[in-house]
């Protein structure tokens, strides 16, 4: 149930990967540089990356060069309004291990290489990333880097951690805690997992059973439910127990009873829940809003809903009717 706010739309160009959220060169520009360089990029902020006799550099749009080419890899990494963040460098240091470091938008280096053997670029989200140690040494422990390339935690975690809530979830000996970014212990290590934080709580595993922790790490619904659905929608929890599907508040307290065989989140008001071999859709007091007369279904978006009825699939309205 991870989600990485960092997502790069990767395109092959000769030579190393460049984001969609590139912009393309001017001619004039690009032959300019092309003149000096065998590979040239596509441009981010002023930037373009580029590669001489199989090694890659930064230059800006003038030709002047920022970072001469000396790295095996370079990757732009944006955030999520298209803004360039990183540039990622890697170099090869045996067949077996690579080593990754960061420079910033004017090419200045701020994670050194040989220090960590992998940067997890997916994962800056809240202003932090995942790191593993120099050449694989550690086996799977990891640590956590902010943006401007400071540890936060030490590489002596395993291999699971991530920043959550303004929080820190890691992992000791194969269970599960949380620390603030100071490196100050919020949680010990109980867990058999925790999952990453929504609406200020997160869904925490024991014994193969889900409860829900709030940031303090207080214990806010046992943890004695079989399933949870992913996403907590509406401030409503869809739990699994003895067989059927219910929902919870935050608090624990069963808002929907648990009587249906097969439930979706809720979504603009509505739940689409299976009962007896069919779907239907209800409200949250449990009230049945659309009859249980699908052979399946699907959410609710933008007021319409995808539906099987009679062997036909169509959008349905909120009344039921069919609609384009």
């Amino acid at each position: 149930m991870k989600m990485s706010l960092f997502f790069l739309s990767l395109i092959i160009f000769p030579g190393f990967f460049y984001s969609s959220y590139a912009q393309q060169l001017p001619d004039d520009v690009k032959k300019k540089l092309e003149r000096k360089y065998d590979y040239v990029s596509d441009a981010a902020q002023g930037l373009v990356i580029v590669e001489k006799k199989d090694k890659m550099g930064l230059a800006d749009f003038s030709g002047k060069e920022l970072v001469k080419p000396q790295y095996d890899w370079l990757e732009f990494i944006f955030d999520d309004d298209r803004r360039l963040r990183f540039v990622l460098t890697r170099m090869k240091v045996d067949n077996l291990n690579n080593t990754e470091g960061l420079l910033n938008v004017y090419g200045k280096e701020l994670v050194p290489l040989y220090k960590y053997n992998d940067i997890g670029k997916f994962d800056f989200k809240e202003g932090c990333a995942q790191v593993g140690p120099p050449r694989g040494d550690g086996g799977w422990t990891k640590g956590i880097i902010d943006t401007s390339g400071k540890e936060l935690l030490p590489v002596s975690y395993s291999h699971y951690t991530s920043c959550s809530g303004g929080l820190i979830i890691t992992v000791s000996k194969e269970k599960y805690g949380l620390m603030d970014k100071s490196g100050n212990t919020i949680l010990p290590f109980v867990y058999d997992r925790i999952e990453d934080f929504q609406e200020g709580v997160a869904f925490a595993s024991l014994n193969d059973k889900w409860g829900l922790i709030d940031k303090t790490g207080k214990l806010l619904i046992p943890t004695k439910y079989d399933r949870v659905l992913e996403k907590i929608s509406e401030g409503l929890i869809g739990a699994f127990e003895n067989g059927k599907w219910g929902y919870l508040d935050f608090s624990g307290k069963t808002i929907i009873p648990f009587a249906y065989s097969h439930a979706y989140i809720f979504s603009e008001g509505l739940g689409c829940v299976k009962q007896n071999g069919k779907y239907g859709f209800i409200d949250r007091a449990g009230k049945t809003i659309l009859p249980f007369v699908y052979d399946n279904a699907g959410v609710f978006v933008n007021g319409r809903a995808w539906v099987k009825l009679n062997d036909k699939w169509m959008y349905i309205d909120k009344e039921g009717k069919e609609v384009k």
